[in-house]
């Protein structure tokens, strides 16, 4: 039990922003582990002095944003405090000139999307929360906003925080990259409650770690993010996303050959299965019946390179044996792309809870390792839904049980097994990223332990000796 005492000195500092009451405490549990403390400071000050108290008296903390990714990862060792960054909400720095913006932790992505494109633009933003507004007319080239050129999964409620910190990227890192590619600089509170900032336009280099990069895919076990500086690009002139249907996977995945080896610079190439275009809903079914595979290109830029690749695009899918291909209008882009990552949120698939799989391998590989995944789940009576950066190597996998069979568990471990191993034969990985269940520690939840954890270990003892921050629930148990 936290002593009375702590908790009289962090409610000195945060006020209301102490939360201690079992019923508001039950929903910031974590794996199942309901913390004793919910702290929300309003400041990176706070912060600081929440971590200071937090390492003084040895208290676990597990610091969460818009809790997107709070089920990634294995269930905290032990948790005393949650540390919310939903105050830490300012945009602190708008350089649209220099295309730099800088943001706290718990700025929502898309509120910061919205803020950037201005109110004439909107209409130009392919995943923007909020779509097109009604009467909103697109301005002329020079007078568009700006974005932040990612993309991640559950959007709506993804915090820059919590996207650093899960290195959360999606469909338009084919383009545009990573986090790693967007961001210039951060600052954090370490495990001392010291604040510290690195790299960036407004905060100050220091020798050592690159922690700027460092911090990035971190999971919260080297410190608090709370601000962070990040490139942004000029909004596209125009964009426009078609789809093409295919009986094969061989078909779809032909006609992501054919693009990767042309000239053409799409944003984005997806393929999905049948499953997964049910949930999406892009209709394509009534002009491509019979389809069970589809690819999806999203092509933004001056309109005349727009046109282009969807032209090309649309007769490479022909070529490549497509059943019937569609463009998907300027408001139904939204749509798609808003309910495209929306797939990894376990609440769109219904009971029973499903199991969420990433699969990495270089690119070449994607296919085979998605057959793979297909047919050993068919083999194990599993049903299965597919979805895939296929220029990037990363694929996804949705796994349910059909008719709720008692036997779902044995399927699930003998499904992991045999596909990390598969995983491991082209020098891939996988990684459970949802798994809504009791038995989830049993499943490898990062795949491989390769001989590079170590110096993570090492870094992990160097900046965090005490072990407060999420221990145990990353990589190899750090």
């Amino acid at each position: 039990m936290i002593k009375d005492s702590v908790i009289k000195e962090l409610e000195k500092i945060l006020g209301q922003g102490l939360i201690t009451e079992d019923t508001e405490l039950s929903g910031y549990a974590v794996d199942g582990a309901v913390p004793q403390i919910l702290a929300v400071p309003g400041s990176v000050e706070e912060v600081a002095e929440v971590i200071k108290i937090a390492a003084e008296n040895s208290l676990a903390v597990v610091v969460r944003g818009g809790g997107t990714k709070m089920g990634l990862g294995n269930s905290p060792q032990r948790l005393d405090l949650v540390l919310s960054t939903q105050r830490l909400d300012a945009i602190t720095d708008m350089d649209t000139a220099n295309l730099t913006v800088t943001v706290q932790a718990g700025v929502w992505f898309s509120g910061l999307q919205d803020a950037l494109s201005g109110q004439e633009n909107r209409c130009y933003l392919p995943v923007s929360s909020s779509g097109p507004q009604e009467g909103e007319i697109c301005s002329e080239r020079e007078h568009m906003g700006c974005f932040v050129p990612l993309d991640p999964p559950l959007a709506k409620r993804a915090t820059f925080g919590g996207i650093v910190a899960a290195n959360s990227s999606g469909p338009r890192r084919l383009l545009h990259g990573t986090v790693r590619d967007m961001l210039l600089g951060v600052r954090y509170v370490d495990a001392r409650g010291r604040i510290i900032g690195m790299g960036g336009k407004t905060v100050k280099n220091v020798s050592g770690y690159d922690v700027s990069k460092l911090m990035i895919g971190s999971m919260g076990t080297l410190g608090v993010i709370c601000e962070m500086t990040l490139r942004l690009l000029p909004l596209p002139e125009t964009a426009s996303t078609m789809v093409a249907g295919f009986r094969a996977m061989d078909e779809a995945f032909e006609l992501v050959d054919k693009i990767m080896s042309s000239k053409l610079t799409p944003a984005a190439i997806e393929v999905f299965d049948s499953k997964v275009e049910e949930k999406i809903g892009v209709g394509l079914q009534e002009t491509a019946q019979g389809s069970r595979f589809f690819v999806a290109v999203l092509a933004e830029g001056a309109a005349e390179a727009v046109r282009r690749i969807c032209s090309d695009t649309a007769q490479m899918a022909k070529d490549a044996g497509a059943q019937g291909s569609m463009l998907v209008g300027e408001e139904g882009q939204f749509r798609f792309w808003a309910e495209y990552g929306e797939l990894c949120n376990p609440e769109r698939w219904g009971e029973p809870p499903p199991v969420l799989i990433r699969l990495s391998c270089p690119i070449s590989r994607l296919m085979g390792l998605l057959s793979s995944a297909s047919q050993e789940a068919d083999s194990l009576n599993l049903e299965a839904g597919i979805f895939a950066h296929a220029g990037s190597g990363v694929g996804r996998v949705i796994l349910q049980s059909r008719n709720d069979r008692a036997d779902f568990q044995a399927g699930i471990f003998k499904w992991t097994g045999r596909m990390l191993e598969k995983c491991l034969e082209v020098g891939g990985n996988l990684v459970v990223e949802g798994a809504d269940y009791p038995w989830k520690g049993e499943l490898p939840l990062w795949g491989i332990s390769r001989p590079d954890f170590d110096i993570l270990k090492r870094i992990k003892r160097e900046v965090d000796p005490e072990g407060i921050f999420s221990p145990g629930r990353f990589v190899a148990g750090i």
